[in-house]
């Protein structure tokens, strides 16, 4: 637990369990005449006649149930005299003896709370420790035999808090097997707290234990459950207005969700942080969101958010103070850094080592965090050597954790393939991402033990340790030692292992926990069998934080497995900015044609665009890999010239490639079978009219209906969850024309909340479809933007679309943004009129953009519909 949490939780007054404040307030309210205490809230009459009462005024019970029924009548406070009357039944000597305990409680949690704040080192505190601890020990042995369970409760949460703090702490003298004893010895307590609490039904009070479970978890490494319960503390604190523990609760969230370069779940917990505090004031806060802009390349926006941050006085000597001094230049140096100012990086840098920190391990941590910075700046001056020499010391490797030595051995990569050691590289780059699959392995043992509690596990991100960068730089090589196919090989296995499947029972655990598949490595004679279903083969990107590269395989006319590659310096940043200004082009129907050259140049270098050569008909078929970013980009826009893609071949597209074969190409027969599904109502099962929320959609259902007699159709009221089921459970091809909405309460997973709308306001979930595996020869997803959803980095897009696809639906067309009612429905005919004709889906995607521009429509509509799958 971090010092500056700690001293947030621990100088908390224990007297305030009921949720009314410390003892200093309640005798300063004492104070008060009795007119004056007549005309307060009921809460601090309550507080003030229940002191006077329990410190032995027995005349004041009658006052304190009348405001205590007040309180429960009015502000739903029903606690409170449940409170009252476990007091009632108490005798004076008891009371006092409780109030007496309370007390004690309270001095030692205020003096440990200093301790922190104040930053006592090792020797100080180990004196200090003892001394605490023979009090907290005394005091809780004592609560044993007292009648007061509230005092009780008060002196197990104490002991379970003590405890957490020394594990954290990291006492010296503690040995493994102690840490577990006393692991278990601070569940118990703090469940025993919890059950005293409980008595009473207190939430308030019970948010201190709820801490120490959530604490106690995330020390151990059940990180699945720690989550759990520190979502469930956030939750109670919102329920009883406790800011700072919901504040506790976000930070433990955010640093699980760092260790495990979850950047959704960051996101999140920074941005319900960020209503709680003021990032201006609470260095914490201010760190996590300067680490945000600068992983996200907005180092000038880090800069500018740092400068307002002031920094503690130089004579703060506490550990908050003199740690939050050396961290402000040496976030200040990382986002120069980013800039490529390294001057300026270096001249922070050096500051920041000029800033000792209170305690020998934070000193030790700092010279390691100082020691990479400077590695860093040394590689970025083309000094690759001194990063090299400082990095690949023994003695440092072996102290790192298995996160930071993935970081080290990324960077020692990095420097070696800047020497032009292109193999020292792939052997350090290995070994960083050895270290992620390790660390991911050893993760999802245990969340498949809580599939109600789902969560998103991803280790390639770009949080800490191996990430895409790794895999771009691990391409790098690969194609500086010539070899494009394990350069493609590369690039696949880390960007299409949820598509890839396990194990089938693993596989299924995996689905039901929300978690990303392992996903089996692809073999070469699997890329050939791709490479091998278009004419012109296919083409794969990968791209990190700094860099990317691109690779085309093909068939060559020898029937041997060609591929060429070439790497492309563009960062995953750049690229994202640049996908969203194409959108925003697209969207609005403008000219785009300057911007598209300029991607076009970047994804399809001169080397490549050759390999992949001309296309001999119009009707030759390209597949496109699109991972990251390249997902929401319209690359359907683009082309291998100057003309579009869709003047000159046919483009399919993949976020990966799925596990084993791709198999026959299936014949327009396949596409015979259809179900028709769509066009909800409102208020189906009430007396109004039935509002139809889609009249566009059931006009296209309808049209389509004309096209496909034999086809089932399902619409209206009668668009139900058990017809979806069984339309996605048949080996039809399917046309669903509906809306996508957020479904409320949807269990937590890596797939977004959003899902199908169906009738009168239910929404079938993308995890939801996952789980039934639909395996259909063809879908088309006639709602607004189906081919979206929210980024995982190293995973890809996931949505609805992805849903099918993971479940092993073979062709999907989806819209990558809203599209205009009419225009969507001209798509659909055309393209259902195409297939009807024999055409492949492929082709009749191609089809039916073509005829949207025929029609006039601009970028808007057109360049909305994506085909995705291998026909």
């Amino acid at each position: 637990m971090r010092s500056w949490l700690i001293a947030a939780l621990l100088c908390t007054s224990l007297s305030g369990w009921f949720g009314f404040g410390a003892f200093s307030e309640q005798r300063a309210e004492l104070q008060r005449t009795s007119t004056a205490v007549a005309n307060e809230p009921p809460a601090t009459r309550f507080k003030a006649v229940f002191e006077r009462w329990r410190a032995g005024n027995a005349d004041s019970l009658t006052s304190v149930r009348e405001i205590a029924d007040e309180m429960c009548r009015d502000l739903n406070r029903c606690d409170v005299p449940r409170i009252v009357e476990h007091y009632a039944r108490l005798t004076p000597e008891e009371r006092a003896a409780g109030m007496r305990l309370e007390q004690q409680v309270n001095d030692l949690r205020i003096r440990l709370g200093r301790a922190y704040a104040e930053g006592v080192q090792n020797a100080e505190w180990e004196a200090l420790r003892v001394e605490i601890e023979a009090g907290v020990e005394l005091a809780w042995t004592h609560s044993r035999s007292l009648a007061d369970h509230g005092a009780r409760a008060q002196a197990s949460s104490l002991r379970a808090e003590y405890f957490v703090a020394r594990l954290e702490k990291r006492d010296a003298q503690l040995v493994a097997g102690e840490r577990a004893e006393i692991a278990q010895q601070i569940e118990t307590d703090a469940r025993d707290a919890l059950a005293d609490f409980a008595d009473f039904g207190i939430v308030r009070a019970a948010l201190y234990p709820q801490l120490s479970l959530a604490r106690i978890e995330q020390f151990r490494g059940r990180l699945v459950f720690a989550r759990a319960a520190f979502n469930a503390l956030a939750e109670s604190a919102a329920a009883v207005g406790d800011t700072d523990r919901r504040v506790d609760a976000y930070q433990g969230m955010l640093s699980i969700a760092n260790e495990r370069a979850d950047e959704i779940e960051g996101d999140r917990c920074l941005e319900a942080l960020a209503t709680l505090r003021h990032a201006d004031k609470d260095w914490p806060l201010a760190r996590a969101w300067a680490m945000r802009l600068i992983h996200r390349d907005r180092a000038g926006e880090a800069l500018e958010f740092l400068d307002e941050f002031r920094a503690p006085d130089a004579d703060d000597n506490s550990s908050t103070g003199s740690q939050t001094r050396r961290e402000i230049p040496f976030f200040r140096a990382m986002a120069y850094l980013r800039e490529g100012n390294l001057e300026s990086a270096r001249s922070e840098a050096e500051q920041a080592a000029r800033v000792k920190s209170v305690g020998v391990n934070r000193q030790l941590l700092e010279a390691r965090e100082l020691r990479f910075l400077e590695a860093r700046i040394d590689l970025a001056a083309g000094k690759a050597q001194d990063a090299i020499t400082s990095m690949a010391d023994p003695l440092l490797l072996e102290a790192l954790s298995p996160h930071e030595e993935g970081a080290a051995r990324t960077l020692l990569g990095q420097a070696r393939l800047a020497q032009g050691d292109a193999l020292g590289a792939v052997t350090e780059l290995k070994r960083a991402l050895q270290l992620a699959d390790l660390e991911r392995q050893r993760a999802l043992v245990e969340p498949l033990l809580a599939p109600d509690e789902a969560r998103r596990f991803n280790f390639i991100g770009e949080w800490e340790g191996a990430g895409l960068e790794s895999v771009a730089l691990l391409t790098h090589a690969h194609l500086a030692l010539g070899d494009a196919l394990l350069a493609a090989l590369t690039s696949e296995n880390w960007q299409s292992r949820s598509l890839r499947g396990d194990d089938d029972e693993l596989a299924v655990q995996l689905a039901r926990s929300g978690l990303p598949s392992q996903g089996k490595p692809l073999a070469s004679d699997e890329l050939r069998a791709w490479a091998g279903t278009t004419e012109l083969g296919l083409v794969t990107w990968i791209f990190g934080a700094d860099s990317g590269a691109v690779v085309h395989v093909k068939i060559g006319v020898d029937g041997k497995l060609d591929c060429a590659g070439e790497r492309i310096d563009l960062g995953r940043e750049d690229l994202r900015d640049a996908v969203r200004r194409l959108r925003e082009r697209a969207i609005a129907g403008s000219n785009a044609g300057a911007l598209v050259q300029d991607i076009q140049r970047a994804l399809f270098p001169q080397s490549v665009l050759a390999h992949i050569g001309r296309p001999h008909s119009d009707r030759d078929r390209l597949l496109v890999l699109l991972h990251g970013p390249l997902e929401s980009l319209p690359i359907e826009m683009l082309g291998l010239g100057e003309r579009k893609f869709d003047d000159e071949l046919c483009l399919l597209a993949l976020p990966g490639l799925p596990a084993g074969q791709p198999g026959e190409r299936l014949t327009p027969k396949d596409f015979e079978r259809w179900r028709l599904l769509g066009s909800p109502v409102d208020g189906a099962d009430s007396d109004a009219q039935p509002k139809v929320l889609l009249p566009g959609a059931g006009a296209e259902l309808a049209e389509l209906a004309k096209l496909h007699p034999t086809a089932g159709l399902v619409q209206g009221a009668n668009f139900r969850r058990p017809a979806l089921e069984f339309a996605l459970l048949a080996q039809d091809c399917l046309h669903i024309a509906t809306h996508l909405e957020v479904k409320p309460n949807e269990t937590r997973s890596r797939f977004p909340a959003a899902g199908l709308r169906l009738d009168d306001g239910d929404v079938m979930s993308a995890l939801e479809i996952g789980l039934l595996t639909p395996r259909l020869p063809l879908v088309v997803l006639s709602a607004c933007e189906s081919g979206g959803g929210r980024y995982a980095d190293g995973e890809g897009l996931f949505g609805v679309a992805r849903a099918f696809l993971e479940g092993g639906t073979r062709n999907l067309v989806v819209t990558l943004w809203p599209v205009e009612d009419q225009a969507a429905r001209e798509f659909a005919l055309a393209f259902h009129r195409a297939l009807a004709e024999g055409t492949a889906p492929s082709q009749a995607t191609r089809t039916a953009r073509r005829h949207l521009i025929s029609l006039g429509r601009n970028s808007a509509d057109w360049a909305a519909f994506r085909f995705l799958g291998r026909d």
